[in-house]
């Protein structure tokens, strides 16, 4: 074991279970049908599928995630797990009757890839590994949902714009 190791270990554990109790939290909710495992029991536990598979989505699904990467010219390993993942999510969006295509995704995928240049140019400069490891985690896993609010809130000014609205000030109520 390496000279602050435990020390690296002890700060990641403490940030990761907050961004855990979270993910937990809205995978619940989000899928509520679903047998969930806890992500403790190893980030990214698998969902039950309807036919009692552990973790796989339909080959169709599968297949869209794996059109995009190619299209995208992605360097992504086969044990990724965030191929089934995206797999299942797809696959839910289908089972509503919203298909996304790999078309459709790309241009997720682009805005994807310059959230990831952005998280990694974090990462310039940055020796200490424990310092590393701890922007790493904050990064991909306390700054998620910073990055969903800035969508939210780009979603409400586009909705202005587009519906040429002025939007409410602090404490106004819309007239609509």
């Amino acid at each position: 074991m390496n000279p602050g190791d435990g020390e690296l270990s002890t700060r990641l554990s403490g940030l990761v279970d907050v961004g855990v109790v979270q993910a937990e939290s809205e995978l619940e909710a989000e899928f509520p049908d679903r047998v969930v495992e806890p992500l403790r029991n190893g980030v990214g536990g698998e969902m039950e599928a309807e036919d009692g598979r552990q973790g796989e989505a339909p080959c169709g699904a599968a297949a869209r995630v794996e059109a995009l990467i190619e299209n995208m010219g992605w360097q992504i390993s086969d044990a990724s797990p965030h191929r089934p993942a995206l797999a299942e999510s797809l696959a839910a969006l289908s089972r509503l009757g919203t298909d996304y295509t790999a078309e459709d995704l790309i241009p997720y995928a682009r805005l994807a890839t310059s959230t990831a240049d952005l998280d990694f140019a974090q990462f310039e400069g940055i020796e200490d590994r424990i310092a590393l490891a701890e922007r790493a985690v904050v990064l991909t896993v306390l700054f998620e949902p910073v990055v969903r609010l800035l969508r939210r809130l780009a979603q409400e000014d586009a909705n202005h714009r587009r519906h040429d609205r002025r939007a409410c000030g602090t404490g106004e109520r819309s007239a609509e």
